[in-house]
């Protein structure tokens, strides 16, 4: 249904998204029910590409980059904790089950 492709692409615009692939759309292509669903992303509507069959969209539209350097870890990645030692850790109280504090 276009008011789902429609959905898809302001989902996609909020995560900042753009490719919009469509396969085999029930009702036709393009479709203006879609447009006023978008909500902002009519751009991603008017661009999307349409495809006869699942095989064909799901073709890379260009060669994935090749990263310059392998990274650690993704930056602003929170950095994993020492282990801690015996005597670091705190005894934790048992409650009864079904109890509150």
């Amino acid at each position: 249904m276009a008011e789902n492709i429609g959905a898809t692409a302001r989902a996609m615009m909020n995560c900042g998204l753009s490719e919009l692939r469509v396969v085999a759309p029930r009702d036709g292509w393009p479709n203006p029910v879609a447009v006023p669903m978008a909500a902002g992303g009519a751009q991603i509507i008017e661009n999307a590409t349409v495809y006869d069959d699942i095989a064909a969209a799901a073709l890379p539209a260009a060669p994935p980059a090749k990263r310059q350097k392998p990274m650690a870890c993704a930056p602003g990645a929170p950095k994993p904790c020492p282990p801690c030692k015996a005597s670091q850790l705190v005894p934790v109280k048992k409650m009864p089950h079904n109890s509150h504090p």
